[in-house]
């Protein structure tokens, strides 16, 4: 029989609930995720004096950033389910965060004597930046792997107190986005500005470093291993609600969806440009919304999601899915409007972010609420939080850098800017009806045409939506 332990216990000797600790994680988890864009933000100006390039830049940040955050939610989530001291596990993450992003930049100057031997020895441009990128990539991969364990190590913890994978990860992940958006515009607009790029690093150290020392707190409030909470009970294993073939089909369209949530990014921010005629912080006020609308789906999922059923959130990540490609196809009349006046730097940056939300937030709102249903589906139980949700993260991951590359310099020199969002949109729309399409049903009900009525419907929407606009409207309205 197990001791009976004193549950944890305030200054003032009150008893230190589970709500409580639960909303400090979430708060707390919010603070991470700006750490995390500020990093991002001025890496990007740090690789760009490197490179010469912006574009090459956010190719190499952007990359090597979603790589390390899939292969260290795969790696901690698998060790998040094992483990019992989550709170004192993600400290020790902050801390690794912390010290690796400080290494960064004496890294990156040790790296660039490599460089001139390298060059000296071969004189060769082409070699020269394949040595560059494998070295950035050596030098960012170990704090953006460690800060792809933190969803799934707090994902668990959360879990394991709600009782509902998809409610835990949704708040979480909204949060954290939420915190991102927050990181992106103040790093944009206001830190970088005033700082410059090693002060904005050094104060996203200090961010990692105070968080770290407030979940060491939480830790021992909580109760730390002597876990007050017992684990919830546990839902029906997900290959015995919707088969193996399911779940493999779920991983093939979290994938697209990836895949095609980026190529809108890379189109939607080149269209964008033209529509704002490329300002220095428009590209901080596209990434914020996005940012803002997958922060905002992700939170309002979590909020919503409850133990099993997934019969239903199975027709619903179908339902989302396909809406996505319906509202990307109406974004593209958005872009044609004349560009809107503005007098001061604060009316543009305010013009800049109602454009931007007029065509990003309703789909990027919806993307962010599949994510946590998409790790509902997949979870077996809240045993398993952390694998599902590091399986889920790098399907996504995966279609995500494929998007990102494949659309900017393959996509859109063969299909345009309106014709990738088209081709983006009819690939989500086919991949949310076919997964209505093989919904699963009651043993009783055999009827396969019945399923099919509705997967017709959205991609006969799709096809008229299409229909509507003409095949070259933005080119004619911006030559």
């Amino acid at each position: 029989m197990a001791p009976d332990w004193p549950r944890p216990v305030t200054s003032r000797g009150q008893p230190f609930r589970p709500a409580l600790a639960a909303f400090l994680v979430c708060t707390l988890f919010f603070v991470s995720g700006s750490a995390g864009l500020i990093y991002q933000v001025a890496w990007k100006h740090v690789f760009t004096t490197l490179f010469g390039s912006t574009t090459y830049a956010v190719s190499v940040v952007i990359s090597v950033f979603m790589a390390g955050l899939a292969l260290g939610s795969l790696a901690f989530g698998r060790f998040a389910d094992r483990a019992r001291r989550h709170l004192l596990i993600y400290a020790l993450l902050e801390v690794g965060i912390a010290v690796s992003a400080l290494l960064v930049l004496p890294a990156m100057d040790m790296a660039e004597g490599l460089y001139r031997a390298v060059f000296r020895a071969t004189e060769s441009p082409a070699l020269l930046m394949a040595v560059q990128v494998l070295v950035s990539a050596l030098i960012l991969i170990v704090p953006t792997f460690l800060m792809g364990g933190t969803l799934p190590v707090l994902s668990r913890y959360l879990a394991r107190r709600r009782g509902v994978v998809g409610s835990a990860v949704g708040i979480l992940y909204g949060l954290n986005t939420l915190g991102a958006a927050a990181g992106a515009f103040l790093s944009g607009f206001v830190f970088m500005r005033l700082w410059g790029t090693q002060t904005t690093i050094h104060l996203a150290v200090g961010i990692n470093m105070a968080l770290a020392v407030a979940f060491v707190g939480l830790h021992s409030l909580a109760g730390g291993a002597q876990a007050s909470a017992e684990e919830a009970a546990e839902e029906p294993p997900a290959d015995a609600v919707l088969g193996r073939v399911r779940l493999r089909l779920l991983l093939l369209a979290v994938g697209i969806s990836g895949f095609v949530s980026f190529s809108y990014e890379v189109v939607w921010t080149r269209l964008l440009a033209l529509v704002f005629e490329t300002t220095v912080h428009a590209f901080s006020v596209m990434l914020t919304t996005f940012l803002l609308g997958l922060g905002l789906g992700g939170a309002v999922a979590g909020a919503l999601v409850r133990r099993g059923a997934k019969r239903g959130y199975w027709r619903l990540y179908g339902y989302l899915e396909a809406l996505i490609g319906l509202c990307a196809l109406a974004t593209i009349p958005l872009f044609l409007p004349p560009p809107l006046g503005y007098s001061s730097f604060a009316q543009l940056t305010m013009v800049q972010f109602v454009r931007s939300a007029m065509v990003m937030i309703v789909p990027t709102t919806l993307m962010g609420a599949a994510f946590p249903i998409a790790c509902h589906l997949y979870a077996a139980g809240v045993r398993q939080t952390g694998e599902s949700v590091g399986r889920i993260y790098v399907a996504n991951t995966v279609g995500a850098v494929s998007g990102a590359l494949l659309t900017g310099f393959w996509l859109v020199r063969m299909l345009g800017s309106q014709g990738s969002i088209v081709f983006g949109s009819l690939l989500m729309v086919a991949s949310g009806a076919l997964v209505v399409a093989v919904a699963p049903r009651p043993e009783r009900r055999r009827a396969l045409p019945a399923s099919l009525v509705p997967a017709l419907i959205l991609v006969g929407v799709a096809l008229g939506l299409w229909g509507l606009i003409p095949g070259d409207a933005i080119l004619r309205h911006h030559v």
